[in-house]
């Protein structure tokens, strides 16, 4: 048993190596089958190697498992991609809605295209982008609807989300774009009946902490003890995720054992000690209640095996440690569902408890001289905070200080208010009014766990970024948890020891160094849909933005451009230069000024008008931003990259039929021998102007394809004098038909090699001042490949 924790690990390994490393499902049947024969006959041979085999044995089981169960999800679906269809089946889940769209998990039956009905049978995440009054979503009603499959994409930026893993992670194969007025409710109802019950059920649960608290502490209770933080005031959810209590408001462990423990004393003081194996089932029972109640969320699944092994360990008086029960109930899960160990939740909650259960003893050995009331909770709350410090900077870039004594402070009062929430449900179910007084028991402590956090996280220096540190500095962390879990001491402390540190010191002080001089510049054209985003990196390693913004991706600051930022290590944004003020090009911008320095803002000096660019002018005067106006023939010089301004010019352009388009700075990127064109959203009258002044002995390398890759901008003699080798168009999903053919056409015929944004993810144009590179993002599509 002992070996369990490493299976578990390896297994995992297996399944998170599985979309990257790309094996045909019936290669790695072959090699785990023999592996399998080689661990049975050198375990019969008593051979050493038997273990290290028996790891790459479960290794493989794992990339596998999770192969195959990408491929259950995704194989019926690819005969339909692309196509419209006619689909029969019943919604299977039901998240928060959007202003502008119906979401629902659609479980498809079967669909009917080009005369022909085919079983289907797998899950997809429909979107209806129109207000359907002829049906509101619920689980398990059956629909028949049409509409057009598209399978999900994997990361498109380097740091960025990956959406196809996030869609298995669910349990969906693809996604459906539903065809306005073509829904019909069917008689009936479909789906699990225990899952219908129980989400109606958690429906009048939500009605009844509506009715009974206030709508700040209804929302909060709501999260708190159901897990339903879209519930949650969108404030008060901001603070619980900043100062390091998002934990509260998601069901996972703690919850759990709050309401193991509640079940455990009610029942063993209605039955007594006599009856103690009735109390542990009534408590098994209770808990895998309110697991369904509380939606089935992966950690909730954990903290209840976790929990059910543990009672079943002390009952048979065996001798079980806490890790080998998390290890179990890991493996457990990720056998049965691979796919969950890609949720943020899962990887959460069993960092968290690993952590507490390593780490915690150790820690309260540190705080012995504390009162023990004191030191147990602290140490748990500390080493929780520890294992979880690479996934917060990974995935959230930021910590907060008091994230520990807030926790010590937070979760006991929590405890009380699940459990008389908890037990108002089962008399609010009986009769409403009957849940009132418990309500109002805890209305006190929702009230003050709602208030302070709030009011904590707006103190300045509550909330701290996460340095972006080189994976080397967090591989060093990591041995630092290992070696604080394995008990041992670094006293004495002997000249070998000395030494192994100092090298240690050494090697991550020069590997956070930027190396002078040996740098090349880059230029990233991010993909962000239908938008622009332009990262440009000089040899020192300084950052400049060429707008950041899309009409396409909601948030795009916040979940494509500080995500990607953080990738690189930036810590700060030289400038930030705007072509043109479309929020296409600026919508991102607000989120980047807000979360890093800012050197300068600089831009043509327009205004489009709008509410949301008046916001952006107003940080940057807020931040004390310098602000720069500039037109045709400015000039910026940094780290030996020279930024010329060819557009506009110092009288606008009048009359041209998008003026701000057509004023959008033109701007010629050049490092040595290379150069490359960045044109904006400049139309024909812009660029004839571009044309009539360029340089004819200057050539570039790479053209930013103006406009999104809009008709009748380029000219065939313009191409040919800046002699551009290769395109890049930043462009997604739109109504304008971007790209369009005649430009496609027009690259084409004069040999220039095509980028685009919404084929190949983002595109890196790379130069060390004599050669230049240009490579897509390699994504790697998590679609499984099958041998026929």
């Amino acid at each position: 048993m002992a070996v369990l924790p490493v299976i578990t690990i390896v297994f995992a390994a297996g399944i998170l190596l599985a979309p990257r490393v790309q094996v045909p499902e019936a290669a790695l049947i072959v090699f785990c089958l023999a592996a399998l024969f080689a661990v049975i006959c050198l375990f019969l041979m008593q051979k050493k190697p038997a273990a290290a085999v028996l790891l790459l044995l479960f290794c493989s089981l794992g990339m596998l498992s999770c192969r195959l169960s990408i491929l259950q999800l995704t194989k019926p679906l690819q005969p339909l991609a692309g196509k419209s269809a006619v689909f029969r089946g019943y919604i299977c889940e039901v998240p928060p809605q959007e202003a502008e769209k119906t979401s629902f998990s659609f479980y498809i039956q079967e669909a009917s295209a080009g005369g022909r009905t085919v079983s289907v049978h797998t899950v997809v995440q429909a979107s209806l982008y129109a207000s359907p009054e002829e049906f509101v979503p619920t689980y398990g009603l059956p629909l028949r609807l049409r509409g057009i499959i598209n399978l999900p994409s994997g990361r498109r930026n380097p740091g960025g989300f990956d959406y196809a893993l996030y869609l298995a992670a669910k349990g969906c194969g693809g996604v459906l774009i539903v065809t306005p007025g073509t829904v019909e409710v069917l008689p009936g109802r479909c789906g699990n009946p225990l899952i219908a019950f129980f989400t109606h059920l958690r429906s009048r649960a939500l009605s009844l902490f509506a009715t009974y608290l206030p709508p700040a502490e209804a929302g909060l209770a709501s999260g708190m003890v159901l897990g339903q933080p879209a519930e949650v005031e969108e404030a008060a959810s901001q603070a619980y995720r900043l100062l390091g209590l998002a934990h509260l408001l998601s069901v996972s462990g703690m919850h759990v054992g709050y309401a193991a423990a509640w079940a455990l004393f009610i029942f063993s003081r209605l039955f007594g000690r006599r009856l103690l194996a009735v109390s542990y089932l009534l408590a098994v029972a209770a808990v895998a209640c309110y697991i369904l109640l509380a939606g089935g969320k992966p950690p909730v699944w954990r903290a209840a095996l976790t929990f059910s092994l543990a009672l079943w360990a002390r009952r048979t008086d065996r001798e079980k440690t806490g890790l080998q029960l998390l290890a179990a109930s890991a493996l457990a899960l990720l056998v049965v569902r691979p796919l969950w160990l890609f949720q943020l939740s899962f990887q959460l909650s069993y960092t968290a408890t690993a952590g507490i259960l390593l780490l915690s003893p150790r820690l309260e050995q540190f705080f012995a001289r504390l009162p023990r009331p004191v030191a147990g909770p602290l140490a748990v709350a500390l080493s929780a905070q520890l294992a979880l410090l690479p996934l917060q900077a990974a995935y959230f870039g930021s910590f907060s200080l008091l994230a520990v004594p807030l926790n010590l402070l937070c979760v006991p009062p929590a405890g009380v208010v699940i459990g008389l929430c908890l037990c108002s449900l089962p008399a609010g179910f009986l009769w409403p009014p009957l849940a009132a007084p418990l309500c109002w028991a805890a209305l006190p402590l929702v009230t003050v766990l709602d208030r302070v956090p709030r009011l904590l996280a707006g103190l300045a220096g509550a909330v701290s970024s996460l340095p972006a540190l080189p994976p080397l500095w967090w591989a060093v962390y990591l041995a630092a948890l290992c070696f604080l879990a394995s008990g041992r001491r670094l006293r004495p402390l002997t000249g070998k020891k000395v030494l192994a540190l100092l090298v240690v010191c050494n090697i991550l002080l020069f590997s956070a160094l930027p190396v002078q001089g040996r740098g090349k510049l880059s230029l990233t054209f991010l993909d962000v849909g239908q938008g622009m985003a332009v990262h440009l990196a000089t040899p020192a390693g300084r950052h400049v933005l060429i707008d950041a913004g899309s009409n396409t991706i909601k948030n795009v600051g916040e979940n494509v451009l500080l995500p990607y930022l953080r990738r690189r290590r930036a810590q700060k944004a030289e400038f930030i230069i705007l072509t043109h003020p479309h929020a296409d090009h600026y919508s991102g911008m607000h989120a980047i000024a807000t979360a890093l320095p800012v050197g300068a803002f600089i831009s043509n000096g327009q205004h489009e008008g709008t509410e949301t660019y008046a916001q952006l002018l107003g940080l940057l005067a807020e931040r004390n931003i310098p602000v720069h106006t500039v037109t045709a023939g400015w000039k910026l010089s940094l780290d030996g990259v020279q930024i010329r301004f060819l557009s506009p010019p110092a009288a606008y352009l009048h009359g041209t039929g998008d003026d701000l388009n057509n004023n959008s700075l033109v701007l010629l990127v050049s490092y040595g021998n290379f150069s490359c064109l960045v044109t904006g959203d400049a139309e024909a009258a812009a660029m004839a102007g571009v044309e009539q002044e360029w340089d004819g002995g200057r050539t570039v390398q790479v053209l930013q394809v103006p406009h999104h890759g809009s008709r009748a901008v380029l000219s065939a003699a313009f191409l040919d004098r800046i002699g551009a080798e290769a395109a890049v168009i930043s462009v997604g999903k739109n109504s304008f038909g971007h790209p369009h053919p005649e430009t496609l056409e027009l690259l084409s015929a004069k040999g220039l090699q095509i980028y685009r944004t919404d084929l190949h993810g983002a595109v890196t144009v790379a130069s060390d001042g004599r050669s230049w590179s240009c490579r897509p993002f390699p994504a790697v599509s998590y679609l499984p490949l099958i041998w026929i």
